[in-house]
């Protein structure tokens, strides 16, 4: 759940996210390099003002916290060679998440949101997931096989007392 706030509530790391590490988690790529984090922070320098007076040398150390960040977040493991993992969400954590997305996607239709990806499952596997009979307690669904419509049913402020 950290992770999710973190990369919700900061643009830098919402971005790294989906320029390197989705891509690689998706794409069923085992590691990222440091140097293609550096490289992604380096195509955004060129583009983006704020970042314009970056040294090469900010560049790297971003890149290489970025990567521990993800290993302290439990996504990677290993020092040097980092590889990546692949969290599955577990029942309690997964309505968690759907909880989340719905309180911070302005979209009313899911399936456009880009934070499905932050559910680490494809988007098929994530449908046929929140569709389960389990988790009528939780939310209702609306889905017309392109639109994704969720109504919780348990107020945000009682959910974490209500899956434990």
């Amino acid at each position: 759940m950290l992770f999710w706030n973190a990369s919700f509530n900061n643009e830098l790391l919402n971005y790294l996210n989906t320029q390197t590490y989705f891509l690689a988690f998706y794409s069923g790529r085992i590691s990222i390099k440091q140097d293609e984090v550096a490289a992604c922070l380096k195509d955004l320098k060129e583009r983006e003002t704020e970042l314009k007076k970056w040294s090469d040398s900010t560049l790297q150390t971003t890149a290489s916290k970025y990567l521990t960040l993800l290993k302290k977040f439990h996504l990677m493991e290993g020092s040097l060679n980092k590889t990546i993992l692949h969290p599955y969400l577990n029942d309690r954590m997964f309505i968690l998440f759907v909880y989340w997305i719905k309180a911070n996607e302005t979209k009313s239709n899911l399936l456009e949101s880009e934070w499905l990806k932050y559910s680490f499952c494809e988007k098929s596997v994530f449908l046929e997931r929140v569709m389960q009979k389990k988790f009528a307690k939780y939310f209702q669904l609306n889905y017309t096989g392109d639109k994704l419509k969720i109504e919780t049913t348990v107020p945000y402020e009682n959910i974490y007392n209500a899956i434990n």
